[in-house]
């Protein structure tokens, strides 16, 4: 299965993305905030079903979603009705073109399907000069604990080394930021970091790691023996899995004197 059939797994659990994933941290959300002029118009990459879209619009913010799942977008939308200033779109980032130049782009968790090279150049040919852009992740920085040990050995009897190879969001900050610094579209580069913590029951949990494109794209018979033993895994410790994250946020500005129009990249 190559990336982009891992990427659009997420739209079969649509439903169960939006009951499982947890909503980004307010100290991050109120960090890309910080960004934003008063009036911006926003251009979200991977929407989902909309759960930090929905910050920005509360804060009547112009946002103009992009969402490559069909399931994920009408989730979002249905969402995100009462909010007119918000428009979400089925289109995949790399295909979406307009005239219009956005005050900032941003992206949680989903950027990193993204090649950074012609990713961020595309990014720049819809920013307008000075725009911000905003790109998050969320990463897991749960210590060496007695349940991670017993479910990575459950994990290392059923990944394949394609789906250990997959683009993630551990990875995807350094990425990004070594691209940004070596390129002349963008400038005034920083990264900030947000740690935040989340319990899970066992049925939540199991929910959560059937949103994840790895599992997604197991077998059927596979992802129910997979999932067996992770919830006798979970069984074994207290029936609750405590995961603590970090939000990273990598934040740049599209260069002014880079000329005013540049092509995205075919």
């Amino acid at each position: 299965m190559d990336d982009l059939s891992l990427r659009t797994t997420f739209d079969r659990e649509a439903e169960r993305y939006g009951r499982a994933r947890p909503a980004p941290p307010i100290t991050l959300l109120n960090a890309m905030l910080k960004h934003l002029p008063p009036d911006a118009h926003i251009l979200e990459v991977g929407c989902g079903t909309g759960q930090a879209t929905l910050p920005l619009a509360q804060a009547r913010l112009q946002v103009y979603a992009l969402e490559l799942g069909p399931a994920l977008a009408e989730h979002a939308r249905i969402n995100l009705s009462g909010y007119p200033n918000v428009t979400v779109e089925t289109i995949a980032f790399e295909d979406f073109r307009t005239d219009t130049r956005f005050d900032a782009l941003m992206s949680v968790q989903a950027f990193h399907w993204i090649a950074p090279e012609t990713g961020l150049m595309h990014a720049a040919s819809l920013l307008r000069p000075g725009g911000a852009l905003l790109l998050a992740w969320h990463q897991d920085r749960t210590e060496d604990t007695p349940f991670n040990r017993a479910a990575d050995t459950v994990y290392n009897r059923y990944e394949s080394p394609l789906e250990l190879n997959r683009p993630t969001p551990s990875s995807s900050p350094a990425r990004f930021i070594g691209t940004l610094e070596d390129s002349p579209l963008f400038g005034d580069l920083h990264v900030s970091r947000y740690p935040w913590r989340k319990v899970y029951g066992k049925e939540r949990y199991l929910e959560l790691l059937l949103t994840h494109s790895n599992v997604q794209a197991m077998k059927l018979p596979v992802q129910e023996h997979f999932l067996a033993e992770i919830a006798e895994v979970i069984d074994r410790h207290w029936g609750r899995v405590e995961r603590f994250y970090e939000s990273v946020l990598v934040s740049a500005r599209r260069e002014h004197g880079i000329g005013a129009s540049i092509p995205s990249p075919q």
